[in-house]
């Protein structure tokens, strides 16, 4: 018997599909879909609809051939109403990746949601790997859905603004001390110790991804880096926050018993349904230029924003000026950029 599945049901099916099979163009998802559901009457021309609502389709503004974009990609088993029922996640493009959008209007000055900061260290994913495996996949899967850039590609842009050389000899010796704490202990008295406590092994993946120095290690370096909040802490819902020069969100830390780990994430101005929430990554009272070299940290080539688009196109060469060393103000203006309240 032929069904017509619902809206509801057909765009949560293809998203998941999409999220595992991101390579996948519009014709195969639709294959694919068809072969897990034969009994579903489905067109490609809805199939194609739903993927295009959710951002899952080809993007107008393509991918530069030369920039190495970090991976992003979906959680499916991510409860977003966990946090709040004013956004959802969107899948925008291979150059852009995820994203959060409103799902109903969002005032000036409202609290969009709040949200703990998530952690995992690696004693916890040994330690759950043995008594709570179901725990450890979901976070672990968290975890794989965090924007990834390893630590060398982001070296060739934050690294070579006029900072340091990175500092390769510190990577590698806090990898051997995470092997040596938690793998290949080096006196035999720890080697007993930890085969008591972990007599199930990881799987293959997670122990790869976890212990190889790289990609596996250098990369989740480069997945912090890239996702922290200016703070410092890592929070799951707030690492979907794209960048804009000029936002429309701020994230501050006003709670007064959890200051330094809740986050709040605020509506500087009105936000219609559909449209996207951001965050700035970099100073916005930077100069055009200055903020385009700053955000190459970030592995996303030039900013695309309004604010970029319509400066880019009345700027001049003498109107580009290069800052010198940071005085006061600058440092102010720094640290109000990273609370979010410029």
């Amino acid at each position: 018997m032929s069904i017509t599945p619902t809206e509801e049901v057909l765009t949560s099916t293809l998203v998941d599909l999409k999220a595992q099979n991101p390579a996948l163009g519009i014709t195969k998802i639709h294959a694919l879909l068809l072969q897990q559901h034969p009994e579903w009457t489905v067109s490609e021309k809805r199939t194609k609809k739903i993927l295009k609502m959710e951002g899952l389709t080809s993007s107008a503004i393509p991918p530069d051939p030369n920039v190495v974009y970090p991976t992003s990609r979906l959680v499916s088993t991510l409860d977003v109403n966990k946090w709040t029922t004013k956004v959802k996640v969107k899948m925008f493009d291979k150059r852009k990746g995820k994203g959060l959008v409103a799902t109903t209007d969002i005032q000036e000055g409202e609290i969009v949601w709040k949200e703990d900061p998530f952690v995992v260290a690696a004693e916890w994913v040994l330690l759950a790997n043995q008594y709570d495996e179901a725990t450890l996949r979901a976070d672990w899967d968290v975890m794989r859905g965090f924007a990834a850039l390893g630590m060398e590609e982001r070296a060739k842009h934050s690294f070579n603004m006029g900072q340091a050389e990175p500092d390769r000899a510190t990577w590698k010796k806090a990898h051997q001390l995470l092997v040596h704490a938690f793998k290949e202990p080096k006196s035999p008295a720890d080697q007993k110790k930890l085969a008591k406590l972990l007599k199930k092994p990881l799987s293959s993946e997670i122990d790869q991804e976890f212990f190889e120095y790289d990609p596996g290690f250098l990369k989740n370096l480069g997945k912090m880096s890239l996702n922290l909040e200016a703070h410092g802490g890592l929070y799951t819902l707030h690492s979907h926050l794209n960048h804009s020069c000029s936002p429309n969100c701020s994230v501050l830390h006003n709670e007064k018993r959890t200051a330094l780990s809740k986050i709040s994430v605020i509506a500087k101005r009105a936000i219609a349904p559909g449209e996207e929430l951001t965050v700035t990554y970099v100073n916005p009272e930077l100069l055009y230029r200055k903020r385009q070299d700053e955000l190459q940290a970030w592995g996303f080539g030039s900013c695309k924003c309004d604010r970029c688009v319509a400066e880019e196109k009345t700027l001049k060469p003498e109107e580009v000026v290069v800052d010198g060393q940071p005085d006061m103000h600058d440092l102010e203006r720094e640290l109000k950029a990273g609370l979010g309240v410029m």
